[in-house]
């Protein structure tokens, strides 16, 4: 089963496009528009890319932030 996510609403907090968002975590574009559309889990170790990259940007996110509803 898929778990639930809020990578969209992560992004839009670092004011990132897909693309932009997707070379940050290092990950294609296809990779974050599955994770945004729930069609994909993220993966621990993407969830560690995201928020050192929200980190570089003076933005604290935990796992809680990506994970939780």
């Amino acid at each position: 089963m898929k778990q639930k996510n809020n990578i969209n609403a992560v992004r839009r907090i670092l004011g990132l496009s897909q693309a932009d968002f997707a070379a940050a975590i290092e990950v294609s574009q296809g990779n974050v528009s599955h994770y945004e559309g729930q069609r994909q889990s993220v993966p621990p170790d993407v969830a560690n890319r995201v928020i050192a990259a929200a980190a570089a940007r003076g933005v604290t996110i935990t796992f809680n932030d990506i994970y939780g509803s």
